[in-house]
């Protein structure tokens, strides 16, 4: 309750978990997420949504199992240029 005696009201809106977040299940680890933000909200998108229409376009966080889980490339990988 606020100082009046209505109820307490946040005063900045609170957003998901960060990508890094170990919460937000899979989603960080797969190459078809991508974090969508906006001015007050942030999103995880499975762009395998765009090719199958089994996939939710906007999951419920967190998964924990998925069917089309393919796993991101690492940062530390060299890449298919890197040879040149």
């Amino acid at each position: 309750m606020d100082a009046l005696g209505g109820p307490a009201r946040l005063t900045e809106p609170r957003l998901p978990a960060a990508p890094e977040d170990p919460f937000t299940g899979l989603c960080p680890g797969c190459r078809f997420a991508r974090v969508v933000t906006s001015r007050r909200t942030r999103f995880t998108l499975c762009e395998r949504s765009f090719t199958e229409v089994r996939f939710p376009r906007y999951p419920r966080l967190p998964v924990l199992n998925c069917d089309g889980f393919v796993p991101a490339p690492s940062k530390d990988a060299p890449s298919a240029d890197s040879d040149r």
